[in-house]
């Protein structure tokens, strides 16, 4: 499994054929939850809101679950109250 609750994560690919996947890809989401086990189904602090113009209509989706698969978590340093360690110059 790739991401831990609470995890901030990039959206680093979707399935084949997913009609909006260019505009996912890239977003930066926080995983709240694992909603299902088998695959991993991690539901997201806010949904993404899409906008998809098919010219005749336009359809608004709210993405509010992604599976673990499809997620790079964002690590970083973690972040201490004071500082324990100065450079001397």
């Amino acid at each position: 499994m790739n991401c831990k609750p609470g995890n901030l994560a990039y959206i680093t690919r979707l399935p084949a054929g997913q009609c909006c996947r260019t505009q996912l890809m890239g977003a930066v989401v926080r995983v709240t939850q694992l909603k299902r086990l088998d695959p991993p189904l991690w539901a997201m602090e806010k949904p993404l809101v899409l906008h998809v113009d098919f010219g005749f209509f336009e359809l608004k989706i709210h993405l509010t679950a992604i599976e673990d698969e499809y997620l790079t978590p964002i690590d970083g340093v973690p972040v201490e109250e004071e500082q324990t360690d100065e450079v001397t110059a």
